[in-house]
């Protein structure tokens, strides 16, 4: 809900999560969702907001 008020209200990008691509398979993609977890759970969040908005 929040992602849909941000994007209506305050014309933001909404979150896509890598759209399009099933991260229950190997490959990039997935590669790239858990690389960049593990970069957040060390304190980076850059690569993970990134990647939500691939």
């Amino acid at each position: 809900m929040a992602d849909i008020i941000s994007e209506k209200a305050f014309e933001h990008i909404v979150f896509s999560w890598g759209a399009g691509c099933n991260l229950s398979e190997k490959n990039s993609v997935r590669n790239t969702y858990i690389q960049s977890l593990k970069a957040a759970d060390n304190g980076d969040y850059r690569p993970l907001i990134e990647f939500t908005r691939s």
